[in-house]
């Protein structure tokens, strides 16, 4: 096969695994360093698995803000909020008439 002889590569380019800190050259530790990388994607799998779970039952978002906005900034009224979302709108509209010039 092609990986049968690699003496002629330099040693820079031969297939070593991937240990760029060389965490494994000590003996004595790789047996706990390979448990504990085992145990690490475990974890990420279960993790994975959880937020496929709630994503497919319907569960409220894990990324999203726990309380309604409003709530957060109890300064702002309803009204305050509709008069910046029409500011909002407008700015936007301008910039897109800009862009068609």
């Amino acid at each position: 096969m092609i990986w049968d002889d690699l003496s002629g590569l330099p040693p820079f380019w031969r297939p070593a695994g991937f240990d760029p800190l060389r965490l494994g050259a000590n003996p004595e530790t790789l047996p706990y360093l390979q448990e504990a990388e085992l145990m690490n994607g475990r974890w990420a799998m279960y993790a994975t698995a959880g937020i496929l779970f709630t994503d497919a039952v319907g569960l409220p978002k894990w990324w999203g803000p726990r309380v309604p906005l409003h709530v957060v900034r109890p300064c702002h009224s309803v009204k305050e909020e509709e008069e910046e979302e029409e500011e909002g709108r407008r700015t936007l509209a301008a910039a897109a008439a800009f862009h068609l010039v």
